[in-house]
């Protein structure tokens, strides 16, 4: 392949996977995970990138409708949603995705190059990609972050994928310097197994492979914020009296903004009602919320609203990521044994017990080999 009359590719022909390595870059091997899924006249095949290759730009985003590169703003924010709470907003993962489909269900008169195409339900496409991306997440993530080591630089270049008939696109590869997680999925900590607190910040424990860490800030963020996203989308979370009710003040503008949110703030465990001009009382806040953070969690969550004025969710994410990062153990907390196995137990009773909220890992796998390369045993 040649741009500007200079050779800037030469590879020979392979899948869709190794055509991606060959162009970004061995690091992006272990990174990538499948997408294949087919469901009615729609078949939607491709790769997406693990949190590894997550980035603060776009770029790295590559979307085809039977094998022609396309620009479709509703395929990329639905892959982007897929991701859900895995990453900030404000970061963008790595896709190629290539939509197989009949061409009576497309419009591709939308654009003179014909790069944008238009559905004719784009409902149901909407829910076929996210449902095909988030198996695939589901079915990968649940994997451990063992070590990081330094991403290759690259060049931005253009690239040409294996699809049929496929065009060239434009390549947004960064060259900042990112950290790679490799993955082992041979997790098995027995019951009767110790576990170790470490500097009131860290739990250790052994596992048929070597070691496990675990962060116990984040691991009790992501057990508080999965109970949030499920109590704000059914019947909501207790609420525990508190013994000196609390009153907040606020300008008539916010006042009226916070009445809006109120039974969203009631959902995950807080007791506010009115009390009198432009003012609210606090009489009950969630149980694992402690005494004197009700403000700053109700008024982080407002300012939030205030600035979007949408009770999309976005807004619920954002709600619960607050509440569970105010809420949760901090370092520094002690915590006897019986606490951190109840900690370790509600941990893998989650969704998504490897990752934080906001993308960060919560445990981190150090293998009998890792030590053994350590020790120079190996």
């Amino acid at each position: 392949m040649f741009n500007d009359n200079k050779e800037v590719y030469n590879l020979p022909s392979s899948n869709l996977k190794s055509r991606i390595v060959n162009i970004f870059g061995y690091d992006y091997n272990d990174s990538l995970i499948e997408v294949d899924y087919s469901q009615d006249n729609y078949k939607i095949t491709g790769y997406i990138g693990n949190l590894s290759l997550v980035k603060k730009r776009r770029g790295n985003q590559y979307s085809f409708i039977n094998g022609r590169y396309i620009i479709n703003s509703l395929i990329n924010q639905t892959i982007y949603n897929s991701y859900d709470s895995l990453i900030n907003r404000g970061e963008f993962p790595f896709f190629i995705i290539n939509i197989s489909v009949e061409n009576s269900l497309i419009d591709i008169n939308v654009h003179p190059k014909k790069t944008e195409i238009k559905f004719k339900n784009e409902m149901q496409i909407q829910h076929l990609v996210k449902k095909s991306v988030s198996k695939s997440l589901k079915n990968t993530l649940k994997v451990i972050p063992s070590m990081y080591t330094p991403k290759e630089n690259f060049d931005s270049q253009i690239i040409n994928l294996p699809f049929d008939e496929s065009n060239n696109l434009n390549n947004d590869i960064s060259d900042e310097k990112i950290n790679k997680m490799f993955f082992d999925n041979s997790l098995k900590i027995d019951n009767d197994i110790k576990v170790w607190q470490i500097h009131n910040k860290y739990l250790i424990t052994e596992i048929s492979s070597g070691l496990v860490i675990i962060d116990q800030h984040v691991a009790h963020e992501r057990i508080l914020y999965e109970m949030a996203k499920k109590s704000l989308e059914g019947d909501g979370l207790n609420s525990q009296k508190i013994m000196f009710p609390i009153t907040l003040d606020y300008s008539h503008e916010d006042f009226n903004s916070l009445l809006e949110i109120l039974p969203y703030l009631n959902r995950i465990g807080f007791d506010i009602r009115e009390f009198g001009n432009n003012s609210v009382i606090i009489e009950g806040s969630p149980p694992e919320l402690s005494n004197g953070k009700e403000k700053d969690v109700i008024n982080d969550i407002l300012d939030n609203y205030i600035e979007h004025k949408q009770l999309n969710s976005s807004f619920i994410d954002y709600m619960a990521a607050t509440y569970s990062c105010k809420a949760a153990i901090k370092a520094g907390d002690k915590l006897d044994e019986s606490e951190c196995i109840n900690l370790i137990d509600k941990l893998f009773a989650t969704e998504h017990p490897y990752y934080c909220p906001h993308g960060r890992p919560i445990i981190i796998n150090l293998s009998i080999n890792d030590l053994d390369k350590r020790f120079e045993r190996i």
